[in-house]
């Protein structure tokens, strides 16, 4: 009898590891921004593919990828500066900064109304950056 008690218990505490290790995925993609980088995901909450860049960047295509209207979510892990992130190739069009640090993600650009536009208009719709 105490053998299997003990089996429970170990079986029981194997599944609630497993289930807090299969609750971490979602905020994973998150940590793959190093530090001093901005990072756009194609999806929300930093998941899926990303850009990373470090310096400015006139447009987001480039040899590793194609970024440009693609982005769903930002993260500016930058260690000394905000950035700015544009609707339009060499830093033109309508823009808005992302402030460094780990609160400061937009983790939706969907539902994101940052500077007064309209809800869906920053997502899928961003080419640029430069740093502040």
């Amino acid at each position: 009898m105490k053998k299997r008690l003990v089996a429970g218990a170990a079986m029981g505490a194997a599944i609630m590891a497993g289930s807090l290790l299969a609750a971490t995925p979602a905020n994973a993609a998150w940590a793959f921004c190093n530090p001093g980088y901005l990072c756009a995901y194609y999806d929300s909450n930093g998941n899926g593919p990303n850009f990373a860049g470090q310096y400015d960047n006139p447009s987001w295509n480039g040899s590793w990828g194609y970024y440009n209207n693609v982005t769903s979510s930002l993260w500016n892990n930058g260690t000394m500066s905000n950035v700015n992130v544009y609707v339009n190739m060499n830093y033109s069009g309508a823009n808005f900064t992302v402030y460094r640090g780990t609160t400061k993600r937009h983790t939706d650009l969907f539902w994101d109304t940052t500077g007064g536009r309209p809800a869906g208009y920053w997502n899928d719709n961003l080419e640029s950056n430069l740093w502040l």
